[in-house]
């Protein structure tokens, strides 16, 4: 296990201006246009790989969200996996909050 201070190191806010970056990994997009829409708390973060492989911890909720897709068969060029990241996060995100 990780020390509190490693993972908060690696998971607090960039200071760069409308970035979603962590120092280790991403963060959800406050207007929601990112992969997770508003379905995890500000303090959530996670990755999101091209192929569509997706990892993201919500401590506020005490939740871990992994989705893993093939979104570049049978073509890169279908985005449809956008819409359905974001129904995904929000249904783990419902659950979580029972």
């Amino acid at each position: 296990m990780q020390s509190t201070a490693v993972v908060a190191e690696f998971t607090k806010t960039a200071t760069v201006m409308r970035s979603t970056r962590r120092a280790g990994f991403d963060g959800p997009a406050s207007d929601g246009s990112g992969s997770t829409g508003l379905a995890l708390s500000p303090r959530a973060y996670g990755h999101l790989g091209f192929t569509g492989v997706a990892v993201w911890i919500d401590p506020n909720a005490e939740s871990i969200h992994v989705l893993l897709t093939n979104r570049v068969h049978p073509t890169r060029s279908d985005d449809r996996i956008g819409a359905r990241r974001r129904e995904f996060h929000a249904r783990g995100a419902a659950v979580a909050k029972r």
